[in-house]
């Protein structure tokens, strides 16, 4: 079947996620961006993903994944030749069932998981702030200051997507900017989210060691 992206990656396909990972089937899931080239063209907004199912007559079911993937219109007929899947073992994430393609992917996400969310450090109605566009595609963009934005109609405003989280500190605030302009964190955002939209979820669920970043900053500045 071809299918539309989410359901691999949005809330609203937890239940049906959940019947595929937990059914007596073997499943194969190889997921596909619309930018800069696309699987069928003439069409638009047609981010996708192909699954394929087969009845397993033994106990446990397998589920594979691939990256997600991006190709140039010059590549387009060797896609399929090159595809790479991955055996989740079962590593489940609420929500997603993560786009890897390859055994260290998936030996980062194990590592990572063990540390406690970001949400733990998040307050609310704080003066220590960042934003974050809500809409990114190949980079992720967070500030310690409001974004310049400005329109014809409007003049100077807040970008409606531009939205904003909050910490005890200030050295908090920092810490999370860090991490939300990361490679590590956009890396997280592309095997989890729909990869268009920045979601509250992908922030709140992201590990980290916050001890772990607190004792390297403070030595940083001790042992210059």
């Amino acid at each position: 079947m071809i299918v539309q992206l989410p359901i691999v990656c949005t809330d609203r396909m937890i239940p049906l996620q959940a019947l595929l990972l937990n059914s007596d089937m073997n499943s194969w899931f190889s997921n596909y961006d619309d930018r800069p080239a696309k699987l069928f063209d003439g069409l638009e907004h047609i981010r996708a993903t192909i699954f394929i199912a087969e009845k397993n007559l033994r106990t446990t079911n397998n589920i594979f994944t691939t990256k997600y993937n991006r190709w140039y219109k010059e590549g387009r007929l060797y896609l399929f030749d090159i595809l790479q899947h991955t055996s989740l073992n079962k590593q489940k994430t609420k929500g997603a069932i993560p786009k890897i393609g390859d055994d260290i992917s998936k030996s980062i996400l194990s590592k990572i998981q063990t540390f406690s969310p970001l949400a733990k450090i998040q307050r609310n109605n704080t003066k220590y702030i960042n934003y974050f566009h809500n809409s990114p595609q190949y980079w992720i963009r967070s500030t310690n200051f409001v974004p310049f934005f400005w329109n014809d109609r409007d003049g100077e405003k807040v970008s409606v997507q531009v939205k904003s989280l909050h910490f005890d500190t200030t050295q908090y605030a920092v810490y999370a900017n860090a991490i939300l302009n990361s490679t590590l964190f956009y890396w997280w955002f592309i095997i989890l989210s729909d990869c268009r939209h920045l979601n509250m979820r992908e922030i709140n669920n992201f590990p980290i060691n916050i001890d772990h970043i607190k004792s390297f900053h403070e030595n940083a500045f001790l042992n210059p």
